[in-house]
């Protein structure tokens, strides 16, 4: 399917780091202790903190998620796991941020009127949306066709990062697909 080609085209994202400096990253998921979501998020932050970067966890369910989305200066890049959930912080904010589907978005939440076109504005502002798996990309490309099909990858979660080198060869912004 469409996903399966564009999962092809991730050769190249693990480039040499160079001279940039880190990212700062606000990862905003549930954090709900013992979810899948808390450990997806972790294990995310975890990577990108292997590459260099600096991530702080922002619990999408925390009163001051809002406001900390849309006016902390302390961020470079935001990534929000879910659509609906932490996406919709997003749709006010001058900031880059990276979408990752979660199953609810796809399976349930886009059932729904409403929530659906908060995530359709969450993914057209979006400079990057992801999928863990090709079937669920090819399902959210069927419900918002030509709303971020150019900016869709499919990136594998069970894939474990190289050990670190004195070098890192897994920048975060470059296993995002950053510039």
């Amino acid at each position: 399917g469409r996903a399966e080609e564009r999962s092809r085209g991730c050769e190249g994202w693990e480039r040499q780091r160079g001279g940039m400096a880190p990212l700062r990253i606000l990862l905003v998921s549930s954090l709900t202790p013992n979810t899948g979501n808390r450990t997806t998020a972790l294990r995310i932050a975890a990577h990108l903190e292997r590459g260099g970067d600096h991530v702080r966890p922002l619990h999408v369910y925390d009163a001051a998620a809002p406001a900390a989305v849309a006016h902390h200066p302390a961020y470079d890049l935001a990534i929000a796991i879910h659509a609906f959930r932490a996406g919709s912080l997003f749709l006010d904010s001058p900031r880059p941020f990276i979408v990752i589907f979660g199953g609810t978005d796809v399976n349930e939440h886009s059932q729904e009127e409403d929530k659906r076109r908060v995530m359709g504005r969450a993914l057209a502002r979006a400079a990057l949306v992801i999928a863990f798996n090709a079937a669920l990309l090819d399902k959210a490309l069927g419900i918002w066709p030509d709303v971020f099909a150019s900016k869709a990858r499919v990136v594998m979660p069970a894939i474990e990062p190289p050990p670190a080198t004195s070098t890192p060869a897994v920048p975060g912004r470059h296993s995002l697909a950053l510039p």
